[in-house]
C-alpha cells in the first residue's frame, strides 16, 4: 500500500517518481523506504513553523521625523533623568495634540536621603515623592509646574498622554523636591513624541 504523505513529500522535495519508486538524486528509494521520511518531514516542518511563530521580531523604532501612520516622530530616545535637578531632562517644546510616550527602562532614585532606593515605576509612597513627573521647566531655583504625574508599571503598559496646551518648553524630572543637589539616583525612560 502506497503511503500518500510520503509519497508527497519525496516528490515536493524534487522526487520523480518511476514503476513504484521515487528517484531523489539519482538514487531510488522503494515506496517502503518513502515512508521513513514522511515523519521526519513532518516534525521538520512543525519545528519550522514553531520557530517562526516564536521568534519575536526586534521593535521598530521609528527615526525621528520619520512618519508613524499619520504621525510623525519628533523625539524617540532613552532620557535619563536625576533626581537632583529641577532641570531634570529636557523635552523641549510641545504642540496642542503631540503625543508623549513613556516607558520605565531602569534606575532608582529618590526625593531625600542619600541611598537611592525608589523605583518610580514601582514605588508605593503615599505622596508620590519618587515618581516621574511632566513638568514646566524651573523658574530660578524653584521646580516648574507639575503637569501630570506619570502613573506607575510603565514597564508593562508604556504611559500615553495627549499635551493639552502648546508649550515653549517642558522636562522630566522626580515629583518632589527635585532642587535638593544631594538627591540621590537617576532613572532611564524611552521617551518618544509624536506630531
Amino acid at each position: 500500500m502506497e503511503n500518500v504523505a510520503a509519497r508527497l513529500a519525496c516528490e515536493r522535495n524534487g522526487a520523480r517518481r518511476a514503476e513504484g519508486k521515487f528517484l531523489v538524486s539519482k538514487t531510488e528509494i522503494d515506496d517502503d523506504d518513502a515512508m521513513k521520511f514522511a515523519p521526519l518531514t513532518f516534525v521538520f516542518l512543525v519545528f519550522l513553523t514553531a520557530h517562526l511563530l516564536a521568534a519575536t521580531p526586534p521593535p521598530l523604532v521609528p527615526a525621528p521625523g520619520s512618519a508613524v501612520g499619520q504621525r510623525t516622530v519628533i523625539l524617540d530616545t532613552k532620557a535619563t533623568i536625576p533626581a537632583n535637578s529641577a532641570a531634570g531632562f529636557k523635552l523641549g517644546a510641545v504642540k496642542q495634540g503631540d503625543i508623549i510616550t513613556l516607558q520605565y527602562i531602569d534606575g532608582k532614585w529618590k526625593g531625600h536621603g542619600h541611598i537611592p532606593t525608589e523605583n518610580p515605576d514601582t514605588t508605593t509612597d503615599s505622596e508620590d515623592e519618587s515618581r516621574l513627573v511632566i513638568a514646566r521647566p524651573p523658574k530660578g531655583k524653584k521646580p516648574g509646574d507639575v503637569i501630570v504625574v506619570v502613573p506607575r508599571e510603565t514597564t508593562t503598559k508604556p504611559f500615553v498622554y495627549t499635551v493639552a496646551t502648546t508649550r515653549d518648553d517642558v522636562i522630566l524630572r522626580i515629583n518632589k523636591n527635585s532642587d535638593n543637589k544631594d538627591n540621590p539616583g537617576s532613572v532611564v525612560y524611552q521617551v518618544t513624541i509624536t506630531r
